[in-house]
């Protein structure tokens, strides 16, 4: 019975532990510059590998912070109404920190939630 609690506690996703690593960070803030995304798009944009890029889009997916479709062979990536405000909080953070430019503006921003509302 004890093992059975361990385990399930493994297989139980950590936001704040997934989002707050730089990778995934900036995999997900990239999400913002565009509504839709293929995974080897996103994989060239980030640096990050094909391989990594496809196992934590399924924990994104997992916890509601993207939404994937199928157009035709491509497997298609965007923010939901969730993503997109963790996203940009993130940008905020990130811009603070390395003092860039943050990415979205207020009218980027509702765009956004916007079109995340319409996917979903």
């Amino acid at each position: 019975m004890e093992k059975q609690k361990v385990e399930q506690k493994s297989m139980e996703i950590d936001i704040g532990e997934l989002i707050m690593h730089k990778k995934i960070a900036k995999m997900i803030t990239v999400l913002l510059q565009e509504n839709k995304w293929t995974l080897s798009k996103l994989s060239k944009e980030t640096g990050l590998s094909f391989p990594y890029v496809i196992k934590k889009v399924k924990e994104f997916e997992k916890i509601g912070i993207i939404i994937t479709t199928k157009e035709g062979k491509n497997r298609i990536i965007a923010l939901t109404e969730k993503g997109a405000k963790i996203a940009i909080k993130i940008n905020e953070i990130f811009a603070n920190i390395y003092e860039e430019n943050v990415l979205e503006t207020q009218a980027k921003k509702e765009e956004m939630t916007t079109e995340s509302k319409r996917l979903v």
